[in-house]
């Protein structure tokens, strides 16, 4: 496989977020130091892979679909957990409807933790199914959307898996910015 050319959308491009220094900026940095072209996203280049990190909005998700109909992969991250919302908040709801239809329009979702990757599993699993909890009938999520527990940080490996013709869900681990 030819290295990939790797876009990025963080939530926003400040370096002082840590989800998305740390999950985005110091990833994408590791490969393009490993000498892959790896830098944020421009709507004017051709990507083989963009990663959207901590990205779950409506444009977010109108960006991947039109990007994976032109056979780009979508690479979905995710830090936080919106799908525990004991409070009923409509911004976490919200959050939690967004990670819903990103996964839908991703070949790989990449978690923060084991106990993420579950919970996004079960989630994901339910809104396929349009079960409690799901937000209604839930978006079309891909059935292998969520189907294995492996990961990293959104690295060289994950970028070569994202590639390959299976989908899934992957954990990362937090020491694992390396390219």
């Amino acid at each position: 496989m030819s290295t990939p050319v790797v876009g990025w959308i963080p939530r926003t491009p400040d370096p002082r977020v840590a989800s998305v220094r740390i999950r985005g900026l110091g990833p994408m940095r590791a490969l393009a130091r490993a000498g892959w072209v790896s830098e944020q996203w421009l709507p004017s280049r051709r990507y083989d892979v963009v990663v959207f990190v901590k990205r779950f909005d409506a444009e977010a998700v109108d960006i991947a679909a039109r990007l994976r109909a032109q056979g780009t992969r979508v690479i979905t991250d995710l830090c936080d957990n919106p799908f525990y919302n004991p409070n009923g908040l409509a911004s976490v709801a919200e959050m939690a409807d967004g990670v819903r239809r990103m996964a839908a329009n991703s070949d790989l979702l990449v978690s923060s933790s084991d106990a993420l990757a579950t919970v996004a599993r079960e989630e994901l699993a339910r809104s396929r199914a349009g079960g409690p909890g799901s937000g209604g009938s839930g978006p079309g999520v891909p059935a292998g959307a969520c189907a294995r527990p492996e990961g990293r940080l959104v690295r060289r490996s994950v970028v070569e898996r994202a590639c390959a013709p299976s989908t899934g869900i992957a954990r990362s681990r937090r020491d694992s910015t390396q390219a």
